[in-house]
């Protein structure tokens, strides 16, 4: 195939159109710096390379703010980006000046500040230790003594106040994970309720590769009140205690789910429980045939929205056991999600009807991007067209991470050479690294991943992201 033929848009930049018709806009550098700042965010390994060709120049009150508040669309699920800002950083000469400027916040009050913000900073400083700059691993115990006295003065539990545990056990190894606990230990003399979770002895045994973070701290206990006291808070070795009127007894999670029968899920949805009863999910998997038969015909009898919404999590991840028309109308019926997971259920069904829904909402004046799931199983060639126009007519970032999300799903089921031009817009518009790097994956399969992409990803924000495109550099890809 012919590379593309570039041209400049009336603003200048430079675009090229993708074999299918979407408008692809590899970077022109350098970098403006409203491009920077949306690069920085996206972790698009771009920004790492105009600071490496061009430097700083202009955008250092960007970088600083990445060190003050935390640029990751989903810190929950995504991986923290404070490396890869540090070492942008240290190429500028702005550590000392990150560095001041996370101290000069330790002052404000915990509780008007975003979480996420907190524990980022954290990984900031963190990695500023692990640069040498002075004062930094000092700063980072102060931070987390912060949070631990504010969490133990509280009205209220709130475990979510504690920041900086995985960064010094990740920093400082046993030293770290012993001063946690003693000063734990310390706050729950004046406060006998504080929350004490498994985090800490969870992120030491992460980064042992072994569980062996109680007994290190029941051996230092013997000589150590601080930490006694912190083990008695903890109790004995706890499970999950999601869904406890459910999951009872000990085992992994996958153990534990396979002992809940089909007639203590239908006891449990048809007690209106004031949750979406998100482990039902895990629990299709883990079900046998008649549990999961049994279940569905609760399902196919309910009409309550929350139970219904409830009962069709169990097969989102599986899809039903067999077909009922009964479930189609339920597509619709927005109340208490039950649209949004009767539609990942039926993601898992090829049928004419699904399909002829599907082409009706997706190509009506205004997409209905939520029925993209309903191709799935009964995609055709020619489809991917309607999937383009669907992805040219969303501005809200998250809408467009949802349907880019599906868009993913659908493609990882079918790998046809059409699907190029909507996993190259998927990696130029996601905000998420995570879907950025499956769309990477699935260019690579289908050896249609451009030059341009291949050498930025080397850069990019994710370390899986950059270790994948490295071990694949020498796989054949093709510029769209």
């Amino acid at each position: 195939m012919l590379p593309p033929t570039p041209h400049l848009d009336e603003d200048g930049t430079e675009t090229t159109e993708d074999m299918n018709g979407l408008p692809v806009t590899p970077p022109v550098f350098p970098l403006t710096p409203a491009q920077f700042r949306t690069a920085v965010h996206t972790g698009h390994g771009r920004a790492m390379r105009h600071i490496l060709e061009y430097g700083v120049s202009g955008l250092d009150e960007i970088l600083i703010s990445t060190a003050m508040f935390c640029p990751v669309y989903d810190a929950q699920v995504e991986d923290e980006r404070a490396a890869w800002l540090v070492e942008m950083m240290s190429h500028a000469h702005l550590n000392l000046k990150a560095f001041e400027t996370i101290k000069d916040a330790l002052h404000i009050e915990p509780s008007v500040e975003n979480y996420w913000d907190r524990e980022h900073r954290c990984s900031v400083i963190m990695e500023l230790a692990k640069h040498a700059v002075a004062g930094a691993r000092d700063l980072l115990y102060a931070m987390f003594t912060q949070s631990a006295v504010t969490s133990s003065l509280a009205d209220q539990d709130q475990p979510d106040d504690l920041v900086g545990v995985d960064q010094i056990v990740e920093l400082d190894g046993i030293n770290g994970l012993l001063f946690i606990a003693r000063k734990l230990g310390q706050c729950e003399t004046q406060d006998p309720t504080l929350f004490v979770d498994h985090a800490l002895l969870d992120a030491f045994d992460q980064r042992e590769g072994s569980p062996i973070a109680r007994e290190i701290l029941e051996k230092a206990a013997k000589d150590d009140v601080d930490i006694q006291r912190f083990l008695l808070a903890l109790g004995s070795p706890d499970d999950d205690d999601e869904e406890e009127a459910v999951l009872t007894g000990g085992g992994t999670y996958e153990q534990r789910m396979g002992r809940i029968t089909a007639h203590d899920v239908i006891a449990h949805v048809r007690k209106d429980p004031d949750h979406g009863c998100i482990w039902l999910r895990e629990w299709g998997l883990q079900a046998d045939e008649n549990a999961r038969l049994t279940v569905f015909a609760a399902l196919l009898d309910e009409t309550s929205p929350l139970r219904l919404a409830c009962f069709l999590r169990a097969f989102s991840a599986t899809g039903p056991p067999y077909f009922s028309a009964r479930l189609i109308p339920w597509i619709d019926v927005m109340e208490d999600e039950v649209g949004f997971v009767a539609t990942q259920v039926l993601a898992h069904v090829s049928d004419p009807n699904l399909r002829d829904i599907a082409i009706s909402r997706l190509t009506q004046a205004e997409p209905d991007i939520n029925f993209i799931p309903l191709l799935t199983r009964s995609y055709l060639e020619g489809d991917h067209e309607i999937i383009e126009n669907a992805l040219c007519m969303i501005d809200d970032v998250d809408e467009r991470h949802a349907l880019l999300y599906d868009v993913l799903d659908l493609f990882e089921v079918n790998r046809v050479v059409g699907a190029a031009g909507s996993l190259i817009y998927v990696y130029e518009y996601t905000p998420c690294t995570n879907c950025r790097l499956r769309a990477l994956e699935l260019l690579t399969t289908l050896e249609r991943l451009p030059d341009w992409i291949a050498e930025e990803s080397k850069l990019d924000a994710s370390e899986e992201t950059r270790t994948f495109m490295t071990q694949n550099s020498t796989r054949h890809h093709e510029t769209i």
